[in-house]
C-alpha cells in the first residue's frame, strides 16, 4: 500500500507491507517481496517511510535487502532490541519502520508499544523531514 502525504511543501511516500509468513515456502517469498518493493523504493523521488511487518528478523535477507536503501528508525531513533511478537511477551523483531535518508528519526523516539488488538506489538517513532539542501 502506498500514500502520498504531503508535509509542507514537499510529498513524502509512505509504504505499508506485510511479507508472506511461513518459515520454508515464505522465506523465498518475502525475498521476492522484498525485492519487489525496493525496486518501487528505489524509482521514487519523494522521501519515502516503509513500515509494517516483514515477517522477517533484522539479519534475515528481506530486512538486508530493504536495508541496501533505508535506515531503521530502532536502531537510529530506539533503544533496546525493539521486540514485537509475541505481543505477551516479544522474543523475535519483525516489525519495522524504515526511512531514507530525506528524514531522520529523532533521538529515542523511536518505541514499541504494548498492543489490545493485535498479536504484535506496535513501532512508534518520530521523523523529522530534513531540508532539502541536507539530503
Amino acid at each position: 500500500l502506498e500514500a502520498s502525504l504531503r508535509v509542507g511543501h514537499r510529498t513524502v511516500s509512505f509504504f505499508s507491507v506485510h511479507l508472506s509468513q511461513g518459515h520454508i515456502r515464505g522465506a523465498a517469498a518475502r525475498v521476492r517481496q522484498a525485492d519487489a518493493v525496493a525496486r518501487v523504493i528505489r524509482g521514487s523521488t519523494d522521501p519515502v517511510i516503509l513500515s509494517g511487518d516483514l515477517n522477517s528478523r533484522p539479519t534475515d535477507l528481506p530486512v538486508r535487502i530493504l536495508r541496501q536503501y533505508l535506515l531503521d528508525a530502532q536502531e537510529q531513533g530506539g533503544t533496546g532490541r525493539g521486540l514485537t511478537v509475541p505481543e505477551g511477551h516479544p522474543v523475535n523483531r519483525i516489525d519495522y519502520i524504515l526511512y531514507d535518508n530525506d528524514l531522520a528519526a529523532v533521538a529515542g523516539s523511536t518505541q514499541v508499544l504494548r498492543s489490545g488488538s493485535s498479536d504484535h506489538r506496535s513501532v512508534w517513532t518520530e521523523l523529522v523531514l530534513r531540508p532539502r539542501n541536507q539530503c
